[in-house]
């Protein structure tokens, strides 16, 4: 299949400019690995991605990726407005549930929220085994599956599918947006 994406961000590389340098036709932005720890520039098409990130087995349309693009399209729209004119209020109903939509898919999609599913599934599995629970032959066949890469993928991408769900409460909050004009991230 040709068209199709290789390297899947998880955070839009449209709102990781906000945050680069612009050198040439490269956009750099500074990082830190926390996991080293280290400091390192690199280009936005480098970081907050991973080859295949939403690809699911038998996906061959890539139809994850392209439903966050299409959320990620209409978010990038309200985001330039909201910088533009520096005030939520500013914003259509259809607009804050665009940006709704966005923020709680940036919650779901990320790495580190894949590896507190993981986690989740692992500390029942020990918990059961802790207090001696005896687990039928299916079921321990299940909890062995469902530490696989596919079956988290496919339970964390199907949170999005309960976006309706979370965007009813998103909505009732009452929504600040603060302008940082320091050189000091918050």
């Amino acid at each position: 299949m040709e068209n199709r994406v290789m390297i899947q961000h998880y955070v839009p590389r449209f709102y990781l400019r906000q945050f680069s340098n612009r050198r040439g036709e490269n956009y750099l932005i500074n990082c830190f690995d926390k996991s080293v720890p280290r400091k390192f520039l690199t280009n936005i098409r480098n970081i907050a991605c991973e080859k295949h990130f939403y690809d699911l087995e038998r996906d061959y349309e890539q139809d994850v990726e392209k439903a966050f693009s299409r959320i990620e399209g209409k978010f990038a729209r309200v985001y330039r407005k909201l910088i533009e004119k520096q005030n939520v209020d500013v914003l259509s109903a259809d607009e804050i549930v665009t940006m709704a939509i966005f923020i709680i898919t940036q919650l779901i999609r990320t790495r580190e929220q894949r590896e507190h599913i993981r986690d989740i599934i692992s500390k029942l599995k020990k918990e059961l085994d802790r207090r001696g629970v005896e687990i039928v032959p299916e079921l321990e066949h299940q909890m062995k599956e469902s530490l696989k890469d596919e079956f988290i993928k496919r339970l964390q991408l199907g949170m999005v599918i309960d976006l309706p769900r979370y965007i009813g409460i998103f909505l009732i909050l009452k929504w600040i947006i603060y302008l940082n004009e320091t050189d000091m991230p918050l």
